[in-house]
């Protein structure tokens, strides 16, 4: 298959190949439909889950892709236009490639595209050193869509604040069956490279914790110990103790929670996540009080609730300057963190029904 393409239409599916997506599923699928026509559809096999309810991780996750495939285009001189549609369980995404006039000059875009293979997800911690004024200032510049936002906090003070609702929302994962079933079915515990998934090293789980964490996969466990409070525990750990041993954490808001704006932010949240690898800084991100507040899963009454209040401070942080959809972990980057794999491209390729 991969013969039949032309360099620069390989090159720019592998650019989209290396967008960052919920725990690596790629819930998206591509076709060119023509020499300088890309579409790219949601996999119905991998998105509309429980934490995707709304579809809001998956248009996250198209959205990254797309950006990185505009902005790998440029490398052959191409500029994109790109139509977002999005009706009942379809999502369609159509990128038409134009030949730019002339010999384009290296830019921010140019930039951000340089950092597409070596952005990845660091869940050590602590993070060390500072992240300045100047860079906040640059990755706020770095966002193109109207009404996105960055917010920043990177005093003591204002991290600590905005802390228990981020750990508020990680506990919620551990205590419904259907959340639990989902984080664990992407966790591979027995393979040290695997396609796709998540390794013990690429989560941070420490070697010690590593055969309690394997014990946790059982939901009958893990109900029988949240009577002992395991998943404050494991919020504290997964939460509180990298966020608070930071110097930064960032938030970007969406200007609504409609499907289009909700892709754009992905594309927003991409470009911040590029520029932060240029600007030498690891990034963690923690998805779970803007994702599971808007994606709204079916849970049981007292969590509906506590995803409620978990909204409620979202807004109170966010006060009119949009929808909270992604906090940001920050530091300075420091060696190389453990990395995942992503699925082959052949089984991103959709299937023409016959």
């Amino acid at each position: 298959m991969e013969s039949t393409l032309t360099p620069s239409q390989l090159a720019i599916l592998e650019a989209a190949r290396q967008a960052p997506s919920a725990d690596n599923s790629c819930p998206w699928q591509w076709d060119w439909t023509g020499e300088n026509e890309l579409v790219l559809n949601n996999d119905k096999d991998r998105s509309g889950k429980a934490t995707d309810n709304t579809y809001i991780l998956t248009n996250l996750a198209m959205g990254a892709a797309v950006e990185n495939a505009v902005l790998r285009a440029l490398d052959f001189s191409l500029s994109a236009e790109v139509a977002y549609s999005h009706e009942g369980k379809d999502i369609i995404v159509t990128i038409q490639f134009v030949p730019l006039d002339g010999e384009i000059e290296v830019n921010e875009q140019n930039k951000l595209a340089s950092q597409i293979e070596l952005r990845h997800s660091d869940r050590r911690f602590p993070f060390k050193g500072n992240v300045t004024e100047q860079q906040f200032s640059q990755l706020a510049q770095s966002i193109q869509h109207t009404g996105c936002q960055l917010l920043s906090f990177n005093e003591k003070s204002t991290i600590k604040a905005v802390e228990p609702t981020i750990r508020k929302a990680e506990a919620v994962r551990f205590k419904d069956e259907t959340l639990h079933a989902e984080l664990f079915d992407t966790v591979k515990f027995g393979e040290s490279n695997p396609e796709e998934g998540m390794t013990l090293p690429v989560l941070g789980i420490e070697p010690p914790a590593r055969p309690m964490f394997r014990m946790l996969k059982s939901w009958p466990i893990m109900k029988a110990l949240n009577y002992i409070g395991a998943s404050k525990l494991i919020a504290i750990r997964s939460v509180t103790l990298p966020i608070l041993n930071s110097p930064a954490l960032a938030m970007i808001t969406s200007p609504s929670d409609e499907s289009d704006d909700v892709f754009n932010t992905g594309r927003q949240i991409q470009r911040v996540w590029l520029k932060a690898t240029e600007l030498g800084l690891s990034v963690h991100l923690y998805a779970a009080p803007g994702v599971l507040s808007l994606a709204n899963p079916p849970l049981r009454a007292d969590l509906s609730s506590k995803l409620a209040e978990v909204k409620a401070e979202l807004d109170e942080i966010t006060q009119d300057r949009g929808h909270a959809i992604m906090f940001f972990r920050l530091g300075e980057r420091s060696g190389e963190a453990p990395r995942s794999n992503r699925r082959a491209l052949n089984s991103l390729k959709k299937i023409q029904a016959t």
